[in-house]
């Protein structure tokens, strides 16, 4: 039957739904009430561990080898206390997308601007990581 088919991909959708607005409602606080204080926080920390090096040239590079690393390792792994812990340091991660943004994006000066930079930064972040979340927990 074709009708029957469709059913499980209501509630697997139900499921990154939920995962969905939970990670928009994260992302929202953290950006909102700490304006782009994880931004700072985490390019900071990979900027005091690169200065030894001379890589820095290549620090958003860097930043998008060690986020697709911790989604690789989040696919792999099969403690869901470590696989906790490696979706947190990917929600950390994927600040990197507000990184791009800073980048393509004009001059955001305006309050107008800003609220659209950050909306856009909540929803490709959320949905990101809702995704990473629904894959990755499929066990």
């Amino acid at each position: 039957m074709i009708g029957t088919k469709n059913l499980s991909p209501m509630v697997t959708n139900r499921k990154f739904t939920i995962a969905l607005f939970v990670c928009i409602g994260a992302y929202f606080i953290s950006d909102y009430f700490f304006s782009d204080a994880i931004l700072y926080l985490v390019g900071g920390l990979l900027g005091i561990l690169l200065k030894g090096t001379e890589i820095k040239s290549l620090f958003l590079l860097i930043w998008a080898i060690l986020l697709a690393g911790s989604v690789f390792l989040s696919f792999r792994l099969k403690n869901k206390f470590v696989w906790f812990i490696v979706l947190g340091v990917v929600w950390c991660l994927l600040y990197l997308i507000d990184a791009f943004l800073y980048e393509l994006l004009p001059n955001i000066t305006s309050k107008t601007l800003s609220y659209l930079h950050m909306g856009l930064a909540i929803l490709l972040k959320s949905t990101a990581l809702a995704w990473i979340y629904y894959k990755s927990s499929k066990k």
